[in-house]
C-alpha cells in the first residue's frame, strides 16, 4: 500500500501529517509524562535534602567540638605546635604547624581563618593575673568575651581594650569594646 502514494502523500505525510499527530500524541501523554518525572525526580530532591541536612548536622557538631578544644590540645593531636598569636591575627589563613605540608598528607591538615583563630580556645600563660573585670579572661573565646562586654563600666572596657591589644588582638573584641564605648 505505500508502494501505491504518489510522492506528493508522501510529503503530506512528512510535512503535514506527521506533525499533527506528534502533537496530538504529546498532549494526550503529556501529562502522564510529567507525572513520570516529577516522581522521579521529587525521590532524587528528597534524597539529596536527607543527605544535605545530614552533611550540615554533622559539621555543625564537629565544628562545635573543635570550638571547645583549645588549639594547643588539637595541635598535639596531630603532633604539630600550635601557631602564634602574631600569626593567627595576620589575617591569612596558617596551617596548624610550622613546616609546610607534604603533598600527600599522612594526618589531615587544618586550615584555619582569622575569625576562627580569634573564636578559639588559647591557654592562658602561667601565672599572669589579668585584673580584668571578666573572671577567666585569658581562657575565653573571643565570642565568649564579647557576650560578656555589656555589663562592663566605661573603666573596665577600657582595661579590656588596653589588654587586648597588648596580648591577643582580637579584632571581634576590640570591635565590640568601641562599639559599647560610644
Amino acid at each position: 500500500m505505500a508502494e501505491d502514494r504518489s510522492p506528493l502523500e508522501a510529503a503530506l505525510d512528512v510535512v503535514l501529517y506527521a506533525p499533527v499527530g506528534l502533537v496530538i500524541t504529546a498532549t494526550e501523554q503529556l501529562p502522564e509524562l510529567a507525572e513520570k518525572g516529577r516522581s522521579k525526580l521529587t525521590a532524587q530532591v528528597t534524597a539529596a535534602r536527607m543527605v544535605g541536612r545530614f552533611a550540615v548536622n554533622q559539621g555543625r557538631r564537629e565544628l562545635a567540638r573543635r570550638r571547645r578544644e583549645t588549639p594547643a590540645g588539637f595541635a598535639e593531636r596531630q603532633g604539630t605546635s600550635a601557631p602564634e598569636a602574631s600569626e593567627a591575627s595576620s589575617g591569612e589563613p596558617y596551617l596548624s604547624g610550622s613546616a609546610p605540608a607534604p603533598a600527600v598528607p599522612s594526618e589531615p591538615t587544618v586550615l584555619t581563618s582569622r575569625r576562627q583563630s580569634e573564636d578559639a580556645h588559647e591557654p592562658a600563660v602561667a601565672g599572669e593575673d589579668t585584673h580584668l573585670a571578666i573572671p577567666g579572661y585569658d581562657s575565653l573565646s573571643a565570642s565568649q568575651v564579647v557576650t560578656r562586654l555589656a555589663g562592663l563600666t566605661s573603666e573596665e572596657l577600657a582595661d579590656v581594650a588596653d589588654y587586648e591589644a597588648t596580648h591577643r588582638g582580637r579584632r571581634t573584641v576590640m570591635n565590640r569594646v568601641r562599639q559599647l564605648q560610644n
